[in-house]
């Protein structure tokens, strides 16, 4: 399909910074593919491999597992 968008570069997922205490939204590719996010409010790191962060990283990339198996059926 021409011109299809990556949905996992646009659809997004709050992300909770404990150094703020807020949940920002950052793309499901990024949660995915990054180590490590950067807080838009305080600057500090969101190290996604801490032991906290891993279920979310495991349901994004699901997900968007699921979401590229739709788009090739």
């Amino acid at each position: 399909m021409s011109g299809s968008v990556d949905t996992s570069r646009v659809f997004k997922q709050p992300v909770h910074c404990v150094s703020c205490d807020e949940a920002f939204y950052f793309t499901l590719s990024s949660i995915a593919e990054k180590q490590k996010l950067t807080c838009p409010q305080c600057g500090n790191e969101i190290n996604l491999c801490d032991d906290a962060y891993m279920p979310l990283v495991a349901t994004i990339r699901e997900m968007i597992g699921a979401i590229k198996a739709v788009h090739e059926y």
